[in-house]
């Protein structure tokens, strides 16, 4: 067979963070020193995240994560939800949520 060359979009590829950056950045007319990655898979949103220059990443314990095993892709910070996650960064309180594995 042929090799064919394609290009893959959707996390946990560049562009789809560019992109949102982006967007984040023209909806708060300026630029924004830190973005979080909120997600509940660690092989595409917490991958995604960590990949990207001024993100950081949150893994939820909401998704196919079990909470308990060390996760391949390693999160900045682990919440329980999303309601936690927007609480504590809107606090500014994400520390006491940084991940220990």
């Amino acid at each position: 067979g042929l090799s064919m060359s394609y290009t893959s979009f959707g996390k946990p590829n560049a562009p789809t963070y560019t992109f949102a950056q982006e967007a984040i950045e023209k909806q708060s007319m300026g630029k924004v020193d830190v973005v979080y990655g909120v997600g509940d898979n660690p092989a595409s949103d917490i991958h995604g995240a960590n990949c990207k220059d001024g993100w950081e990443s949150v893994l939820l314990k909401t998704g196919v994560w079990d909470g308990v095993s060390r996760p391949e892709y390693v999160p900045d910070y682990v919440c329980d939800d999303v309601l936690e996650a927007v609480e504590k960064i809107i606090a500014g309180d994400l520390e006491s949520c940084e991940f220990e594995g």
